[in-house]
């Protein structure tokens, strides 16, 4: 690696750049570059026991024994993610951070010699928890949705035991953004085909202006809450507005009420009368109805779970952030069955 300071080479057992005396131990003070053959003299021996409960034997036997030449290198994002974790901040904050930060620095990190053998066994855990089939249909074609979830993992690993009345947002975040990418990159282009579908524009129509007139019938509780957000897809769709269309809830409502084979039933009460509408897949979604509606109801749970966090209900909660972990993964590899691009 080398200082970013004066772009001179620096080891990792350097705590300032020979050079410059830039302090190498700071966050971002380092960059990355394809490692020489000589890299491969440094010690790749796994980082010692930091792993939270849920991540499989390999990798907690992969990561028993520390090393410091790979610790060290590991401090400046440690060192990050805990400062944040001593403070609440919203969800765009960590969007920020872990987008312009944490992400592109684990990224480098991966590709460094020094710490081969730990990501190693990052991407086995990863592999292992998507599927073979699944893994490479995301190194094929959405690599960054696994940069995402390295850099969860990571942020997991170093952050395993912590203190109560913290804020663990950051080690859910990545999870959550995860799935966030996955559906945005394998629906956006359906949205766009059913710009012109006439049922599209007939819900609209139907739907009105008022969401409080409307009852929709014969759908599970958490889309009958959600009649606002139904409208606001229905007329994103139509203005090709994607703020509307963001999000795995969204994705979820999309789902179940556009890629299913049903009659959908929407009352109009100022009207006293009820409309039915025959939808026939028209995201062209994969699967039976009942693996649609599964994803769906996953996706939506994971918004569930953002909003606790939001409400500030769960940050310190280390079950919530297994929860989450675990949601994203099962969301993750049922959306390119579903949504198949």
């Amino acid at each position: 690696m080398k200082c970013k300071k004066c772009n001179s080479e620096v080891l990792i057992s350097d705590s300032k750049c020979p050079k410059c005396g830039n302090d190498l131990h700071q966050f971002g003070s380092t960059i990355f570059y394809e490692p020489k053959e000589r890299d491969g003299l440094r010690s790749s021996q796994t980082i010692k026991g930091m792993v939270i409960q849920e991540l499989s034997k390999d990798i907690r036997e992969g990561l028993e024994n520390l090393d410091p030449w790979e610790r060290k290198i590991f401090i400046p994002i440690e060192s990050r993610l805990r400062t944040l974790l001593a403070q609440h901040i919203s969800d765009s904050e960590i969007e920020n951070i872990f987008e312009n930060e944490i992400v592109p620095t684990v990224d480098g990190l991966s590709k460094d010699k020094a710490t081969e053998k730990v990501f190693k066994k990052v991407e086995e855990e990863i592999k292992n928890n998507l599927g073979y089939i699944v893994y490479n249909h995301y190194k094929n074609k959405r690599e960054d949705v696994l940069k995402i979830l390295r850099a969860g993992e990571i942020a997991c690993i170093l952050i395993r035991e912590t203190p109560e009345n913290i804020d663990l947002s950051i080690k859910m975040f990545p999870f959550f953004k995860a799935s966030e990418v996955a559906c945005y990159w394998h629906i956006h282009d359906r949205y766009r085909k059913l710009k012109n579908d006439p049922i599209v524009k007939d819900i609209a129509d139907w739907i009105g202006s008022n969401v409080d007139n409307v009852y929709i019938e014969n759908v599970p509780k958490w889309i009958a809450e959600r009649k606002k957000t139904l409208k606001e897809i229905i007329n994103g769709i139509l203005t090709e507005n994607e703020y509307y269309l963001n999000g795995s809830l969204r994705t979820g409502i999309s789902l179940y009420i556009l890629g299913r084979e049903w009659i959908l039933k929407i009352e109009r009460k100022d009207l006293s009368k009820t409309k039915e509408f025959q939808v026939r897949n028209a995201l062209q979604a994969k699967g039976s109805n009942e693996d649609r509606e599964s994803l769906a109801k996953s996706l939506n749970n994971i918004q569930d779970l953002r909003n606790e966090r939001v409400h500030k209900d769960v940050e310190d909660n280390e079950q919530m952030v297994r929860t989450s972990r675990v949601l994203s993964y099962n969301c993750l590899k049922e959306i390119p069955i579903i949504l198949e691009i």
